[in-house]
């Protein structure tokens, strides 16, 4: 069977949201095993990402001039206009250039996040959601799968101290390692897409799937990483309560399902009871919070603060893109928070924009199965990237909001009896 321009061009979009939302744990496997660098590849694979991108914007021309895109999408574009503007003036004006060179900078945040998100948007209404869904949950199951082959390389095996400290995978000091952000937030989308699944699709099998959903919140406990950690429980919460009251199913069926979730949940709390939680990082990293008690914990908090000082002393059109560094000597950094990010970048004009946008997406109606799993990949990012991460490298956050954009547009199984 011949495949048409128009399917390869929308196989090549699913490609491009897999590896820009998925791919780092693929793109950097080879040099963290034979303790290379990853700059160059990370920069060759940056430079893949924006080459085809940027094909698929002018394979997707035509759509752009016939279509008429949501008020989000233009908003979003927007505040992308409005960013660069800052960016510009920062980094040719003021000098502020992030740890990276400017080359690197632009690289990662327009090949990595926003011209592959204007992409991804474009064909948005058109793809397959099933099939990018599908390719996602292949790629992180994969990405799990390379992770713990580093992880027995690295360690040489499992033990029960991997839980009791935050896994950086690394095979000596340096810049070749994946970070336990990174490790978090790979292993609890592949627990809740597990999860889902489980639920939603007879697509894959169910041992599989539990399968898959273990070793994808194993390395959630090793990564320990905070934003994921709230991100899982949210989600969970809402895929099993969207199954468990909005599927089609009887008041019966949904009792049962609500009686047995309780009582699972019950048995988990009982175990988890005889459990010193001081041993598990993952459940006591929360305590710092507020009291300074690890340097990670209070370095999040004085950036927080500085970002915060530096958007109230230019509260309309923001300060600058990264927080300042101290005495104006050496790098800045970012605060570990989109929105507090958002603020101090672009000021109250920027935020209205952006938060318009996402106060939106996030009271959209979810009315199919499809629409469910998408909602996720939306509150993933938005709610993890309140602990981590930034508005210039942030790849799962903008490729999510490229599909949301196209939200109304996705098909799929319907959630209600009378459709």
């Amino acid at each position: 069977m011949q495949i048409s321009k128009k399917e390869i061009d929308n196989y090549l979009a699913i490609l491009l949201f897999v590896m820009i939302s998925f791919g780092y744990i693929f793109s950097t496997f080879a040099p963290v095993f034979f303790s290379l660098s990853t700059t160059p590849f990370n920069i060759f694979f940056r430079g893949i990402y924006l080459a085809l991108a940027l094909y698929l914007i002018l394979r997707g021309f035509d759509m752009i001039t016939q279509n008429k895109y949501s008020w989000t999408l233009w908003f979003l574009l927007m505040f992308l206009i409005l960013y660069s503007a800052r960016m510009f003036y920062d980094v040719f004006f003021q000098g502020l250039v992030f740890k990276k060179s400017i080359v690197n900078l632009y690289l990662f945040a327009y090949g990595g996040n926003f011209i592959p998100f204007l992409a991804i948007a474009i064909y948005a209404r058109r793809i397959d959601t099933h099939k990018l869904l599908v390719a996602s949950w292949v790629m992180l199951f994969f990405s799990a799968f390379l992770s713990f082959v580093l992880l027995f390389k690295i360690f040489g095996g499992l033990s029960p101290e991997l839980f009791m400290h935050r896994m950086t995978l690394e095979t000596d000091k340096g810049s070749n390692s994946i970070n336990p952000i990174t490790i978090s937030l790979y292993g609890s989308t592949l627990a809740l897409l597990s999860f889902y699944f489980l639920l939603f699709k007879n697509t894959f099998p169910k041992l599989l799937l539990v399968f898959s959903f273990t070793i994808g919140f194993s390395l959630l406990l090793m990564g320990a990483s905070r934003g994921p950690q709230v991100t899982f429980f949210v989600c969970l919460f809402y895929v099993l309560g969207t199954y468990i009251f909005r599927k089609r199913k009887s008041m019966r069926s949904k009792v049962r399902l609500f009686s047995l979730s309780g009582f699972v949940f019950m048995i988990l709390a009982y175990f988890i009871s005889l459990i010193d939680l001081d041993k598990i990082l993952m459940f006591n990293r929360f305590a710092n919070i507020g009291k300074g008690l690890s340097s990670d914990t209070k370095a999040r908090e004085v950036n927080w603060q500085r970002a915060v000082d530096q958007f109230l002393s230019s509260p309309i059109i923001g300060d600058a893109y990264i927080i300042r560094p101290w005495n104006n000597m050496g790098y800045g950094t970012y605060p570990h928070n989109i929105y507090f990010e958002t603020f101090m970048a672009t000021g109250i004009i920027g935020a209205l924009i952006l938060f318009s946008v996402l106060i939106s997406f996030t009271f959209n109606k979810v009315k199919n199965i499809n629409q469910v799993a998408v909602y996720m990949l939306f509150l993933i990012p938005a709610i993890s990237s309140s602990f981590s991460s930034s508005l210039f490298f942030n790849p799962n956050f903008w490729s999510a909001l490229a599909l949301m954009s196209g939200f109304a547009y996705i098909q799929g199984k319907s959630l209600y009896i009378n459709e």
